[in-house]
């Protein structure tokens, strides 16, 4: 199962490598891809939503393998990539609303990771069924905002769903999303673990994937992804805290990770960007 679910920033690219030479963007009507299918369905909301330059998104078109090397190095980011061809480049670069945050250490198996313990009433809970909690932190940018994941069994119900959906990471955690209960003021402390995860895949399915315009016909040849994620601090720890073992709202296996934008929830009625997050992949002190 490919743990990342970069569905926005995918398209994004689609519609910067088309949109220069297109007047307009028609989605082929021969297509039997299932995920094919739903960007094609995505981008006849954007189409009529006019809705064709993401926010927040900062994208490099056509750019050289030196070129995207350099901006990865200016984020920070080490890019894990080489190719001959022109390179689309998104990165989104996020800080996290630290007010009422401190970070902290935590014992867990044996093992001790950073985490960090938000407790303030500008963070979001949505219950679903069972034990299944989405948690809401704001950045600085008020439009968007990160939220976190904990349900119980979620790699096994998450492999099923893309199994028998013939579907991907992206699909099944927005239909997760989708049945929870609308957001309230969490009151309680929260731990969350941080962590880096980095992942270089090839999408197979998106090749073959047809734009149609008046004038000519582009076709998707191939599309190699790598993402990298940062979710850490530098600042040394409040050492005067210690965790609960009791405490529920504390994430102590696998979840997941992602990205809501106001305007993009608003048009389109998906996350921003999702993450499985496993705990091999927690940053241990």
């Amino acid at each position: 199962m490919i743990e990342i679910g970069n569905r926005h920033s995918l398209i994004s690219n689609i519609l910067n490598a088309f949109k220069s030479k297109l007047g307009s963007i028609e989605p082929s009507n021969n297509i039997s891809i299932r995920l094919q299918q739903d960007i094609n369905e995505m981008l006849d909301i954007i189409s009529s939503q006019n809705f064709i330059i993401y926010p927040i998104i900062q994208t490099y078109s056509q750019i050289t393998l030196s070129e995207a090397e350099k901006i990865a190095n200016e984020h920070n980011l080490k890019l894990n990539h080489n190719t001959s061809n022109k390179i689309f480049m998104s990165i989104l670069d996020m800080k996290i609303n630290t007010s009422g945050c401190s970070f902290v250490s935590n014992i867990f198996n044996k093992k001790k990771y950073q985490y960090m313990r938000f407790k303030s009433n500008k963070i979001l809970i949505q219950n679903g069924h069972g034990d299944t909690y989405l948690y809401m932190i704001p950045t600085i940018n008020p439009d968007v905002w990160v939220f976190f994941i904990q349900t119980p069994n979620i790699t096994q119900e998450l492999t099923q769903g893309i199994k028998h959906g013939k579907t991907d990471l992206f699909y099944n955690i927005d239909n997760l999303i989708k049945t929870l209960k609308p957001p309230e003021i969490f009151y309680q402390e929260l731990w969350i673990p941080c962590f880096r995860k980095q992942i270089e895949w090839n999408i197979p399915w998106i090749q073959g994937f047809k734009v149609d315009s008046e004038d000519c016909e582009f076709m998707v040849s191939g599309c190699n992804e790598s993402v990298n994620i940062d979710f850490s601090y530098g600042c040394e720890e409040n050492k005067s805290l210690r965790f609960v073992a009791k405490d529920e709202h504390c994430v102590k296996d696998t979840f997941v990770f992602g990205v809501f934008h106001s305007e993009v929830r608003e048009k389109l009625d998906t996350p921003f960007f999702v993450a499985l997050i496993k705990p091999e992949e927690w940053i241990q002190v």
